[in-house]
């Protein structure tokens, strides 16, 4: 489309100035100035609007340059050879140079107003990337901190009871370090979605007790919906955490009381294309009235650690996860704010087709089930050594015969030789050629009674786009994992009946 639309810009111009010339050619000096006033009014146009680039400079500057020119000839034509037209001859030759220095200058001040810009915004990436990377140096140090603090004790602790306490604080430590994990890669937009249909009156349903057990009985709830209640495709589990989040910041709000309003339904469109109802989007509004924000907290408050009640140990990452979500889901979210009157928060999202349906994952018929008493080999593959060190530990002292390789391409050579292996537990990023999206077809195809969990520390977005590998895995685990959920879960997939 490049040289298509040099060539409307450049027979724009022609067509401009065979007007101008045709405006010349009308008896009258009146006519004669409102030609040249055309021709200095555009070049002027160009000089401001289209100084950018070469080529597009030379498809409009070159129209008119060729005007001058013409009208330079009409004027030898009508005088003849004489002071008048040597005159008129000498200005277009005196002049054309000019219209190539004021190129020139424009095109340079252009460039460094690019170069400016550009500059800009690297200023204000690094210090966006500053500021999360403070506050998450802040928050992990806090974490590494509490738990360095309770593995010192326990060296010198001998009560069980507060050996067993400081064993708790440790792991409660590392939970919150993983939820801080889980909420940086939603407001990044990298979090694993696991999107699905969703009747929205459900998810209400089940975010209304959360706001009537948390919020004080002074706060009253309203909730209901403006008509029929949609059906959204996003994942539940995340929509559910979005929604707390907006609901933690409302409660903090309004303190003591107020007025908690909850309305969802389908978005209204006013535009309709040849007659027909354009896509909707679900909507959920959440309106609370307490103190509001600044029209500079609005702008702010979806940025990383900005928190308008720092004081009471926000985070600031919530509405950057709520914002990061709802992005990611092909959503978006609106949020209208005055001080002293309250606040809105409206989430919107794709409501769920016939298409998202048929694409929600199923849960499989499972496989056979292995008697607990029985020989069970797990095949775990792990590239972290002392994670592979941790997993095999723990499930070997869970009577499992554990076979532990650090790549991809060891796991496959392994399966293709002795295929004993009752449950595959694998992470998704691998050194060597095969990862874990591969491992995972290699068995669904190759060993079907297999079971199979993929886990992993991130989220690999592209791969995982369409969900299928996930909806291929009987279980996905987001690190860092809980050993003790992982036993249950573990002995949930090979003992299941």
């Amino acid at each position: 489309m490049y040289f298509v639309v040099l060539s409307l810009l450049f027979l724009r111009a022609v067509a401009f100035n065979i007007i101008v010339l045709l405006v010349w050619r009308l008896e009258g000096d009146v006519f004669k100035m409102a030609a040249l006033a055309l021709l200095v009014s555009a070049t002027i146009n160009i000089m401001v609007f289209h100084a950018t680039f070469r080529p597009v400079m030379a498809c409009v500057v070159a129209p008119i340059a060729w005007a001058f020119a013409a009208i330079a000839v009409f004027i030898v034509l009508e005088e003849g050879w004489s002071t008048v037209s040597i005159g008129a001859a000498a200005v277009v030759v005196c002049i054309s140079p000019y219209f190539g220095l004021a190129l020139s200058a424009a095109q340079n001040q252009w460039q460094e107003l690019s170069s400016t810009k550009s500059a800009l915004e690297q200023a204000h990436r690094l210090d966006a990337i500053g500021r999360v990377a403070s506050g998450v140096s802040h928050d992990f140090n806090n974490v590494l901190g509490v738990i360095a603090g309770n593995l010192h004790l326990l060296e010198f602790e001998l009560d069980p009871r507060e050996r067993a306490a400081l064993i708790k604080s440790a792991n409660e430590a590392v939970e919150g370090g993983a939820s801080l994990s889980r909420q940086l890669l939603t407001m990044g937009k990298q979090q694993a979605l696991i999107p699905k249909a969703v009747p929205l009156n459900a998810v209400i349903d089940t975010f209304i007790v959360f706001c009537r057990n948390v919020f004080p009985a002074s706060v009253a709830v309203d909730a209901r919906h403006s008509g029929e209640s949609p059906i959204v495709y996003a994942d539940p589990n995340l929509l559910q955490s979005a929604l707390l989040n907006v609901a933690l910041n409302a409660r903090a709000a309004m303190e003591d009381s107020g007025t908690l309003t909850i309305r969802y339904g389908f978005e209204k469109t006013r535009l309709k294309r040849r007659g027909q109802e354009p896509p909707k989007n679900a909507f959920i509004s959440i309106n609370d009235t307490g103190m509001g924000m600044s029209e500079e907290a609005v702008i702010q408050c979806f940025e990383p650690f900005f928190s308008t009640r720092s004081a009471e140990g926000g985070s600031g990452l919530g509405l950057p996860m709520v914002k990061g979500f709802i992005e990611q889901s092909n959503g978006r979210i609106d949020l209208e704010s005055v001080e002293g009157k309250g606040t809105t928060a409206t989430l919107y999202l794709p409501v769920a087709t016939k298409q998202s349906h048929r694409s929600t994952p199923t849960k499989k018929p499972a496989s056979a089930a292995a008697p607990r008493d029985s020989f069970v080999r797990i095949l775990l593959v792990e590239d972290n050594c002392e994670m592979r060190r941790i997993l095999r530990l723990m499930l070997e002292r869970l009577g499992y015969d554990v076979v532990a390789f650090e790549s991809g391409d060891e796991a496959a050579s392994y399966l293709s030789s002795d295929p004993t292996v009752h449950l595959v537990l694998c992470d998704f990023d691998l050194p060597g050629e095969l990862q874990g999206d591969d491992i995972l077809a290699l068995v669904k195809t190759e060993h079907r009674n297999m079971r199979f969990i993929l886990m992993s520390g991130f989220a690999p977005n592209e791969k995982f786009a369409d969900t299928a590998a996930l909806s291929q895995a009987d279980l996905f685990l987001s690190k860092p994992l809980k050993l003790a959920d992982l036993q249950v879960q573990v002995e949930g997939l090979l003992y299941a009946s």
